[in-house]
């Protein structure tokens, strides 16, 4: 068949484009072929838009599912246990110095010294040992009944070398300070490598102070200070010291370009006043010292012996103590202090930016295993020290030697050291408030907890910019969850989406690198440094290469085929040649999508693939980015962000994409719905007070638990407006709370500012009812009446009696018994001799659960809960997750609330005006949200930044048949419709922790302080209300003096006294009656009513030789 005009038209047309493309990309017009196919088939395997939606929804889901929540604490904890605390004891190694104990008169036999070091380190399960000798495991609700410690016994062998006529050197361990300088710094972390243990402060990466700045007559002048030192040194005549031979050398060194006019003229001034300080060293009296010295080093060298002790060798502190991680190789440490010198004459001229150390790259974050190795350490380094001094001191034979290290090796050190730490919290290096007390009011509250980052702070602190949030806090820290008093800004919680590294070993990227960078670092030339980029690892420089796009790509390239760590983070900086790679830990990881062309580098078949295995995580498509890495990315808000700008076609090359907007905030701050229609300020009320302070269910074994003090909510509710970070984690009881039908109305007055008005018979269907738990301990084996009442007169013995009845014969309450205040509620013997547990006056509830146990010393106790059912009365306070706090100002009938025509009656009435001023919007778009979802049976996704407008919410109403989001409702007092139609509809409220019944105070008489003779404090010693300063501003301001007066004096300390007024001074009372200590005189002496702070007052100052005197006047 002959071709028609048409076929051969369309061969020509197609043959053209194949001839276009190959001038373009191959001279091979096959190859050419290949690639259009190649890139066709791209195109057809590419997501469409709603598959790349799904995709996104997937890959968080099988995020959080492989995630937990509190894995930085768990792993770290898990890594301390299985890995460091044999580290720790393998390096442990003690050196007892016989040869100068003079105490022995054994010459045969007796050891001059000995090496003692641990071997086999054995770490047992936590156990515990009965009366009867029987040994059983352990388990923490075991060790929380029996009140004892969940610990474990850690075993070591012992490994001793008998050394005769022998000396050793204590090894020379790092330790510097950062000294107060003014001008800039460059602070550089080094290491000895004979050190294993890294320790990563909290503050900053860099806190060792190594070269510092100064300004020295107006001129910047180099100088450099490390350990061994007594003060800073120049820096040209430390890099003479090292070996640098020239001027020249020099120059490169520091400047890495010889032809930089501007920086070597900058270098010129500390190179000229080094050479004038080695000269005038010269010329004062050490001529003929110098003229044997030849070469440059050599002066160096010997002008460096009066910046050191006078016992020590400069060769020796150059080595150990200056940068001691490259031991002698002195041409490692000068490529790195010439480069510590060269960033601070950049930022010095404008070319580098100054480091700021509250940025989140420079910050590390602590974790458990590396905070209990710190201790451990000091613990064993003290225990090795006793035992050492221990050792030394006594007469210790060769036969004997066994014997006595058993009995002078003390391991109370490492158990009490624990104890006392995890106690107080207090830490190693001055650290405070490292161990704190787990709260467990709620699962938000543990798992915020747990999730939580404390930066210290100085002693004195200013608000500066340690509490500001800078770009890289976006994705690793919740910008809203952080406490509103001092600590704002201070007290940060990670983001959900937040990962903070573990740590992975350093050798498979430094084999890479020997790999990919032949050049040997010993063996750079000055002049060549200018062209090459450094590679440094946590830090250290360590090598150079001369292509740094390629080295970088292949890096990534080898992470994203799992050959690297998933944590190892690569940063490139093109601008200053350098590439830093980190694999250390504490490092603030932030999971992002893989982009390519804006679009996700999957297609439709690998995606069909993951579906079907039903994991999505993969490393070629998500990667974990510190904050270093993400300097040089472009990273897309969500997908919607990429298909815009795809649509758009805006010349955005994105190179990653977050997972979800929700992946930016913390839990807490996840769980407000619409969000985004807030301010912040009631933002940061939910996320970081009111969330945590709502009842909830905190465990689901309540049987095994016996906690001091806990809440408990009985019907808790899933919100029907949901946000999506609640959907992709399966956490539904991270909501503590019931849904209720609001109305936003005025209710007679009632509901005034912040008071609200709760159906009083949706209280009594279970509305927010929960219970107070308390847990009492009680000592079955106390002989004496240490748990009694401090005050007999509070705990009448006719009451204890009428209680007799409620305990067993064994002095236990029965199950189900109720008790009152000061009731005995436990007692050993009888109830008016023994010792007995008595409550005091806000204790009070029916017995819930008695339990029996016995300590480590075989002591019993028992462990009594009562409970404590708790309804909402007036004064309870409550909260939507809007921040929309208030108390209960009346519990109002069901017949005189409204009701609307379906019969519906509102939960709660709140009043209009808490919103214009609050700024919560948000509630008002829960409101639609649920009332959508309840009437049409779907959940609905009340997101933040989900761009769901009000008006779209409005228009599903209508479809529902609702002609907006109002009501018409009738007013149940009178019958009548109400003038206007009202807003009702469902939102999810909290019952807080803050209850009327628990800040109830009231007395007529009771304790006084017997040094003032004023009330005592305190609900439970039934004190007196505090009546301050802005109390009594405030009855001055309404003039009621009376009530002034009644509250200040006849309610506090009234107390009379007798004034003579011939002498004004105070009157004694005598056996002979009234007189005056000056005249001696029984008249002219008035009664007078002060305070008895006053009259204490008076007798304080009189001690000290000030002498009061009284003017009294009749009334």
């Amino acid at each position: 068949m002959s071709p028609t005009p048409s076929m051969f038209a369309t061969s020509v047309v197609y043959l053209w484009r194949v001839d276009t493309e190959v001038s373009y990309c191959s001279s091979s017009r096959s190859s050419c072929f290949f690639r259009m196919v190649i890139e066709m088939e791209h195109v057809e395997d590419t997501l469409t838009d709603v598959e790349e939606r799904d995709f996104f929804d997937e890959v968080s889901k099988s995020y959080f599912a492989n995630k937990k929540f509190i894995a930085h604490q768990m792993d770290s904890f898990n890594r301390f246990i299985a890995e460091d605390i044999y580290r720790v004891f393998e390096r442990a190694l003690v050196r007892v110095d016989l040869a100068n104990n003079k105490s022995s008169n054994q010459p045969n036999g007796k050891l001059y010294s000995a090496e003692i070091s641990f071997g086999h380190v054995t770490l047992q399960k936590p156990k515990w040992t009965d009366q009867k000798g029987i040994v059983s495991e352990l388990y923490p609700t075991e060790a929380r009944l029996r009140n004892m410690s969940y610990s474990a016994s850690i075993y070591s062998d012992i490994n001793v070398k008998v050394i005769i006529s022998q000396e050793r050197t204590v090894d020379r361990v790092l330790c510097t300070s950062l000294g107060k300088t003014k001008g800039l710094k460059c602070t550089y972390r080094s290491f000895s490598e004979n050190n294993p243990f890294q320790v990563f402060p909290t503050i900053a990466k860099l806190t060792f102070s190594n070269v510092t700045s100064t300004i020295r007559h107006g001129i910047p002048f180099l100088s450099v200070y490390f350990p061994g030192l007594k003060s800073s040194l120049p820096a040209c005549m430390l890099l003479r010291a090292l070996g640098v031979a020239n001027d020249k050398e020099l120059v490169e060194r520091v400047c890495e370009d010889a032809s930089d006019d501007e920086m070597t003229e900058l270098l010129s001034y500390s190179l000229y006043h080094a050479d004038k300080e080695m000269g005038i060293t010269s010329k004062s009296g050490m001529e003929s010292s110098l003229s044997e010295l030849k070469t440059t080093k050599e002066i160096a060298m010997y002008n460096l012996q009066n910046y050191i002790r006078m016992d020590a060798r400069v060769q020796d502190v150059l080595d150990n103590l200056l940068l001691p991680q490259f031991g002698t190789n002195n041409t490692q440490k000068i490529m790195l202090l010439g480069y510590m010198f060269n960033c601070l004459l950049a930022c010095f001229l404008g070319r580098r930016k100054l480091d700021n150390p509250d940025e989140f790259k420079n910050k590390r974050l602590e974790l458990p295993g590396e905070l209990l190795m710190q201790k451990l350490r000091t613990l064993v380094n003290r225990f090795q020290k006793d035992l050492q001094k221990k050792m030394e001191k006594s007469d210790t034979h060769a036969d004997s030697f066994k014997q006595k290290l058993q009995i002078h090796m003390d391991g109370s050190i490492l158990t009490n050291g624990f104890q006392s730490a995890l106690a107080t919290g207090n830490w190693v290096a001055g650290l405070s408030g490292v161990a704190a007390n787990l709260e467990r009011r709620n699962p938000l509250y543990t798992l915020s907890h747990l999730r939580q980052a404390h930066f210290p702070v100085p002693a004195v602190f200013k608000q500066d910019a340690h509490s500001y949030i800078n770009r890289y806090a976006l994705g690793r820290i919740c910008m809203v969850e952080t406490p509103d008093n001092h600590n704002c800004g201070i007290v940060h919680t990670l983001a959900a989406g937040c990962n903070i590294s573990l740590g992975s070993p350093a050798s498979p990227i430094v084999d890479i690198l020997f790999q990919l960078c032949p050049h040997d670092m010993t063996q750079i030339s000055s002049s060549s440094i200018a062209r090459l980029t450094k590679v440094f690892l946590n830090g250290k420089w360590l090598a150079v290469h001369e292509d740094p796009e390629y080295l970088v790509r292949h890096l990534r390239d080898l992470r994203r085929q799992s050959l690297l760590h998933e944590q190892v983070e690569i940063a490139a900086s093109t601008k200053h040649r350098e590439i830093h790679i980190f694999c250390d830990a504490g490092r603030f990881l932030r999971p992002l999508i893989l982009v390519k062309k804006n679009r996700t580098c999957i297609g439709k078949m690998k995606f069909g693939k993951l579906s079907i295995s039903g994991s999505y995580i993969d490393p070629g498509l998500i990667e974990l980015l510190g904050p270093e890495e993400e300097e040089s990315c472009l990273v897309a808000e969500d997908y919607k962000e990429l298909q815009r700008s795809r649509r758009e076609n805006d010349n955005k090359c994105y190179t990653h994409c977050q997972l979800h907007p929700c992946f930016s905030f913390s839990l807490g701050a996840n769980l407000i719905p619409f969000s985004n229609h807030n301010g912040y300020y009631r933002v940061m009320l939910q996320a970081q007070k009111h969330g945590k302070q709502a009842l909830g269910i905190y465990t689901t074994c309540m049987s095994s638990r016996s906690d001091t003090s806990c809440h408990l909510l009985f019907y808790p509710q899933r919100p029907l407006a949901e946000t999506n970070i609640v959907r992709i984690t399966n956490l539904f009881q991270l909501n503590n709370g019931q849904n209720a039908i609001v109305a936003i109305c005025p209710f007679w007055g009632y509901n005034q500012e912040d008071a609200i008005i709760i159906n009083q018979s949706s209280v009594d269907r279970g509305l927010f009812r929960s219970c107070h738990l308390w847990s009492f301990n009680f000592d079955m084996e106390a002989a004496k009446n240490e748990q009694s009442s401090d005050n007999p007169s509070l705990c009448p013995h006719n009451l204890s009696q009428s209680v007799e009845w409620k305990l067993d014969n064994d002095g236990l309450p029965f199950i189900g018994e109720q008790f009152f205040p000061f009731e005995v509620l436990a007692r050993n013997g009888s109830l008016n001799n023994d010792s007995c547990l008595r409550l005091n006056a806000v204790e009070k509830g029916r017995v819930d659960q008695v339990i029996v146990a016995s300590d480590d010393d075989e002591n019993s106790f028992a462990r009594i809960r009562l409970r404590e059912v708790r309804v909402p009365v007036d004064g309870d306070k409550f909260s939507s997750r809007h921040g929309q706090k208030g108390v209960v100002g009346l519990l109002c009938p069901q017949e005189d609330m409204f009701f609307s025509r379906q019969g519906i009656i509102p939960d709660i009435v709140i009043n209009p005006h808490a919103f214009p001023s609050r700024q919560s919007i948000g509630q008002i778009a829960e409101g639609l949200a649920a009332k959508i979802s309840a009437i049409s049976g779907t959940r609905f996704d009340a997101s933040p930044f989900n761009k769901t407008e009000l008006w779209t919410m409005l228009d599903e109403l209508k479809r529902l048949g609702y002609r907006d989001d109002k009501e018409v409702l009738m007013n149940g007092r009178t019958g009548e419709q109400l003038r206007n139609r009202v807003t009702m509809a469902p939102v999810f409220y909290q019952k807080l922790v803050h209850m009327a019944v628990d800040k109830l105070k009231c007395r007529s008489k009771g304790r006084v302080d017997p040094y003032t003779h004023q009330p005592v404090s305190g609900r439970k010693r039934q004190g007196g209300v505090k009546f301050g300063e802005m109390e009594r501003d405030c009855l001055l301001a309404h003039g009621a003096l009376v009530n002034l007066y009644e509250r200040l004096f006849l309610l506090s300390d009234p107390y009379t006294v007798y004034v003579c007024n011939s002498c004004n001074i105070l009157a004694w009372r005598n056996k002979q009656g009234l007189k005056c200590c000056s005249c001696k005189c029984s008249k002219n002496i008035v009664q007078v009513h002060i305070p008895y702070a006053c009259k204490l007052l008076y007798q304080e100052l009189f001690s000290m030789g000030v002498h009061l005197k009284f003017w009294t006047t009749n009334y």
